[in-house]
């Protein structure tokens, strides 16, 4: 019985990830136009840790994906530093796009989508860690200064 549980618990970690990148914007395409509840078109943009201390210009309604390399099995996983969103709105919950070869312990990497609420300045900060260990330095960070305009 113990070995069924086991077996089972080990297939859905394997297969969540599979299913939750199906909705993923892929990498190389940084800047896509979607259609938006309004009508408008909404630009979507993609950085990750190469753009780590970077400035990104976007306008309210754009989405701003964040892509970020994790290894599961660590116990590590990327967080917001800062929890306010009346500039960036964190869109649902970060999502994990699996490795292009699985293999046990491979990296994966998390995806976060945020809406330009407002227009404005803010900083956007994700640090890697694990939420175990309350005192601990991060493993890593990434940090990005995000301008929002009206139109």
């Amino acid at each position: 019985m113990f070995i069924k549980r086991l077996f089972g618990m080990a297939l859905g970690v394997l297969l969540l990830p599979a299913v939750a990148a199906s909705a993923v914007i892929p990498a190389s395409a940084p800047m896509v136009d979607a259609p938006s509840t309004h009508g408008k078109a909404r630009k979507m943009t993609t950085v990750t840790k190469k753009n780590h201390a970077s400035k990104v210009h976007l306008i309210s309604g754009d989405i701003l994906t964040v892509k970020l390399n994790w290894s599961p099995g660590t116990g590590y996983g990327w967080s917001m530093k800062n929890e306010d969103q009346s500039f960036l709105h964190l869109e649902g919950e970060p999502k994990s796009e699996p490795a292009k070869h699985p293999k046990p312990g491979a990296a994966e990497v998390m995806v976060f989508q945020f809406k330009a609420m407002k227009e404005g300045t803010t900083t956007l900060e994700l640090v890697l860690n694990r939420p175990f260990e309350k005192n601990a330095e991060p493993l890593d960070s990434f940090k990005i200064k995000v301008e929002i305009s009206a139109k």
